[in-house]
């Protein structure tokens, strides 16, 4: 046995632990039990067990001249009492507070089921999760970085080439975005314009710059209109105003404007299919010394002209002539 006893502590009367060479706090109110081989006034309650001696005490007892006194040892090193049997009870507020000196062991906080993490937020609200820890931490912190660098660029890119809301895109009608056909381009918005209304027809072409090749220099100006043969008839102004549909080719893509004619304008008819193309027309001009970058205006409107005819204007070559639909020969 260690030498602790049961007994009572002279402050709260509780149940505590007692010993015969150091003062012992008590587990309930902390109160010093004074060693018990100097009694203070108190006695041990009835029931309690009497206390022995420490090991070692008969000994010195019996030949304190062979041996020196054995120094007290401090308290500290005692260690704690072992717990009263009994004490506190269940479920009773105030009981089992450890005393001074006798600071209860701290539980280890449990450990969370994964290695803690840190958002990384890339361009255009996306988020990268990262696991902070272990022996890839560094690789992943750099993958990290590698991949945020690539969104960015991406999303500028992106942006750079993603036709704005409200225009038709070159892809979607078969052009090449940086030089669109000349020829390609006024004919493959018929499809839209018919989603738009059933029986419209071409109109007009009004191309600024057109290269050697039939291609057009949408930097410099390009519009092709279709128009609504019912619509522009109709005595309603509210439906005339949506009886002419501009098309606008620009760096960005195509974009549809809606117009309409002031006045009705009645019979319109749709004009015959020109057998007589734009790149037939340019390829004339070649002759003439239309070439490599050098470009023309062509134009087609029917408000302007007496006959079914592609307008050509340049300054070099310097040009002003008619070329008909039908047989590309130039008209005087």
């Amino acid at each position: 046995m260690n030498g602790y006893v049961q007994t009572t502590c002279p402050r709260c009367g509780n149940a505590a632990w007692g010993h015969p060479m150091q003062a012992v706090p008590c587990n309930s109110c902390g109160q010093h039990v004074p060693p018990m081989a100097q009694p203070q006034g108190w006695a041990p309650a009835p029931g309690m067990g009497s206390f022995g001696a420490a090991p070692g005490m008969a000994m010195q007892q019996q030949a304190p001249q062979q041996q020196a006194p054995q120094q007290q040892a401090p308290q500290q090193q005692w260690g704690a009492p072992p717990p009263v049997a009994g004490y506190p009870p269940p479920g009773v507020a105030g009981f089992g507070t450890p005393a001074p000196g006798f600071a209860a062991p701290q539980q280890a906080a449990p450990q969370a089921a994964g290695a803690p993490s840190m958002g990384v937020n890339l361009p255009y609200g996306i988020k990268l999760p990262i696991n902070i820890g272990g022996k890839h931490m560094k690789l992943k912190i750099i993958g990290g970085v590698i991949l945020a660098i690539a969104v960015a660029i991406g999303g500028v890119i992106f942006k750079k080439t993603r036709t704005p809301k409200g225009m038709l895109s070159y892809s979607s009608l078969g052009l090449d975005k940086g030089k669109p056909d000349a020829d390609k381009a006024w004919a493959s918005l018929a499809k839209d314009a018919t989603k738009w209304k059933k029986d419209a027809f071409l109109w007009s072409v009004n191309f600024q710059a057109v290269r050697a090749d039939g291609t057009v220099d949408i930097g410099k100006g390009a519009e092709v209109v279709y128009t609504s043969p019912s619509a522009s008839a109709s005595h309603a102004k509210s439906v005339r105003s949506d009886s002419v549909r501009k098309y606008g080719l620009n760096a960005s893509g195509v974009k549809p404007s809606k117009y309409g004619w002031n006045d009705v304008i009645d019979d319109l008819e749709s004009h015959p299919e020109p057998t007589c193309k734009i790149k037939d027309v340019v390829a004339l001009l070649n002759k003439q010394g239309l070439t490599g970058t050098k470009t023309v205006r062509i134009t087609f409107d029917p408000k302007f002209a007496d006959f079914y005819a592609w307008h050509v204007i340049g300054t070099d070559p310097k040009i002003d002539a008619l070329f008909g639909w039908s047989d590309c020969q130039p008209i005087k």
